[in-house]
């Protein structure tokens, strides 16, 4: 089945939509969910991976950012190929190939080849998702979107909030023996349901008139989003060098000659990657800016507080997934409740959401500075109710609006570009979200370490194993350890400042240094919990002042959505 593009084919384009929408909905919903669940869910895993394919730090840091790059800088270029080739048919590849690599990824004996299947997974990832949004848009009739919208702001912040949990317990529970890999071969079944019931239900959409490759376009935009995003995904495991912000400045260049090859493109007659004239509705393009905003806030949000739950307080991962549960609650509940006064509203249920955002962010810091390490779900969970109601009221309105004034032969290419902008939003948001979060907790580990020393110089004294004049060197090489315990980032690797004193057998001995490290291990985790609650009151600051900066972006939108009201009940 075929769909022209300005008549949508739903069975009740008015009302309620049929049978056969609901589930084709919920395909490419399934979609979205298998993916971000795919994303958030190796953070977990990687202490086994590491210890089962013998991989070092940066082979660990390109499992994770091989997938965030390949799939960042190809978005446009996936959603392009939607209107192109046929939004089912990219929709189709997309998957298939996700769920292929998800097997390869799962069946890896080295890190080098888990790291290829990764970049496959992103690139598979980047053709399938932009087809979600320029399917709701061109096969849903206008009344029926902003639900839509809201479910998939809905399915996105529970994947976001799952991806932790679901991967903690199937480490765990190490199905059929198989560890770490389930979480990869977990995509294989559902994504072959996805591509039969896709095959079976979805309608098949193009541009009426034939788009041509824009090749030069691809290679351009692809250089200049790798040469924006490298940096930032890596600068916090480099140390932010200087070549990094050179490097970032030179993307600026390459966006400058991508625009104007688009330019010189339309201006002959021909299909440019990207038309620029998307950027001339204030809508579009302040939508954009709100979707980056946006997705900074939550991803940052998600990035320090799960370090602080699982590094800072050793929550375990399926502890620190029960907690964040109260953020899909109140999405949920804010979208619902924003499809319906959407129309009645118009763009002041954007400004109440960003309100919400930021009384909920500045709730959260008040709560974990009153509490401290002793905070709780039940504790933190109102703060962040009142964040999600307002994310979750912004983010339906936003997306109808923004892609409702997208004509329906641009309709991939736009989504395309909501998906990057949304992804160099989180790119940008946990650098600086992560930068300010690490600064702290490195200045607060020296304070909350100091204490330390005196019971650390009493245990050296106490064994009677380290002659007199070398206490006070051992002494300050067990305290250099316990500061970085208490400043630790990854819980699963030993503080470099611990391999320091294991490898001076001649001034220690092993099994001393442990002992008196053990004397004190109850202080490090007390002194790292309070460490880690300070970082993170300060870091939510930010998600504050991203709140604030989105209320004058919103006078860019319409006063009302245009996609013509929400569905009657």
């Amino acid at each position: 089945m075929a769909l022209t593009l300005d008549q949508p084919d739903t069975g009740t384009a008015a009302g309620r939509p049929d049978r056969r929408t609901l589930l084709g909905l919920a395909v490419v919903l399934l979609a979205t969910f298998m993916d971000l669940l795919d994303a958030t869910i190796i953070g977990v895993a990687l202490p086994r991976i590491q210890r089962d394919l013998f991989a070092g730090n940066s082979a660990l840091q390109w499992i994770v950012a091989g997938y965030v790059l390949a799939f960042a800088v190809l978005l446009v270029v996936g959603g392009r190929l939607g209107d192109m080739y046929g939004r089912k048919t990219v929709f189709l590849a997309g998957v298939t190939g996700f769920t292929l690599a998800s097997a390869a990824c799962g069946l890896a004996t080295t890190a080098q080849t888990l790291i290829a299947a990764r970049v496959v997974q992103g690139v598979a990832a980047a053709i399938m998702i932009p087809q979600v949004l320029s399917i709701i848009r061109v096969w849903l009739p206008p009344a029926q979107r902003p639900a839509a919208y809201m479910l998939y702001g809905a399915v996105t912040s529970l994947a976001t909030v799952l991806g932790p949990l679901a991967g903690g317990i199937l480490v765990d529970a190490d199905l059929f023996g198989l560890g770490w890999r389930m979480i990869f071969f977990i995509n294989v079944p559902v994504g072959v349901l996805t591509i039969v019931a896709a095959a079976l239900l979805l309608p098949e959409s193009r541009d009426e008139h034939p788009l041509r490759p824009d090749v030069v376009g691809v290679l351009l935009l692809t250089g200049a989003l790798l040469l924006l995003l490298y940096p930032l995904v890596q600068g916090h495991e480099t140390g932010w060098p200087t070549s990094g912000f050179l490097v970032m400045a030179a993307s600026v260049v390459a966006f400058g000659a991508f625009v104007a090859h688009e330019r010189a493109r339309k201006a002959r007659g021909r299909s440019p990657l990207v038309d620029l004239a998307l950027f001339r509705q204030r809508a579009f393009t302040g939508g954009l800016f709100l979707a980056f905003l946006l997705f900074s806030q939550v991803s940052s949000f998600f990035f320090v507080f799960v370090i602080f739950l699982q590094t800072g307080l050793g929550h375990t991962p399926l502890r620190a997934g029960l907690t964040l549960l109260w953020w899909s609650v109140g999405v949920v509940v804010a979208g619902a409740v924003a499809v319906r006064f959407a129309p009645l509203l118009g763009r002041r249920l954007l400004t109440i959401g960003a309100a919400l955002t930021a009384t909920g962010m500045a709730g959260m810091s008040l709560t974990l500075h009153l509490t401290g390490p002793a905070v709780s779900g039940w504790v933190v969970g109102p703060a962040m109710v009142v964040t999600a109601l307002g994310v979750g009221a912004i983010t339906p309105v936003l997306m109808d609006t923004v892609i409702a004034g997208v004509p329906a032969r641009e309709a991939g290419a736009a989504s395309g570009i909501i998906n990057t902008m949304m992804q160099v939003g989180a790119a940008v948001g946990i650098a600086v979200v992560g930068a300010v979060f690490f600064s702290v907790l490195s200045a607060g580990a020296a304070d909350r370490a100091r204490p330390l020393e005196p019971a650390l110089r009493s245990g050296v004294a106490g064994t009677e194993l380290v002659a007199t004049a070398d206490q006070a060197e051992v002494t300050r090489l067990l305290h250099r350890c316990a500061q970085e315990q208490v400043d630790t980032r990854n819980s699963f690797l030993p503080p470099p400042a611990c391999l320091d004193v294991f490898d001076r057998p001649d001034l220690v001995p092993a099994g001393t240094a442990v002992r008196v490290l053990d004397q004190v291990a109850g202080s490090v985790a007390e002194a790292r919990a309070e460490t880690f609650a300070d970082a993170v009151t300060v870091a939510v600051w930010y998600q504050v002042l991203a709140s604030l900066l989105c209320v004058p972006l919103i006078r860019l939108l319409p006063a009302r959505p245009t996609s013509g009201g929400v569905p009657t009940r």
